[in-house]
């Protein structure tokens, strides 16, 4: 837990100052949590979005290509 919080650059002494319960840790842990799921899933869509892009691109340069290949044959 402590290694998830302090991997967003949150010092442990400063939280042990400012929230002083376990629950209260708890909590800033699983928001800190869900900050970095959404992060991830954020940078997850856009490597998509590339990729989804990309195979767009080579499927219409392969449509081209054959559409070519066809010309030349008549």
């Amino acid at each position: 837990m402590w290694n998830v919080i302090e991997s967003v650059g949150i010092k442990r002494e400063l939280v042990e100052k400012s929230f002083p319960t376990p629950e209260d840790v708890l909590e800033l842990y699983l928001l800190v949590e869900k900050k970095i799921h959404y992060q991830r899933e954020q940078d997850m869509i856009k490597r998509l979005k590339i990729y989804v892009e990309k195979l767009k691109t080579d499927t219409f340069l392969e449509v081209i290509k054959n559409s070519d290949k066809s010309h030349d044959l008549r």
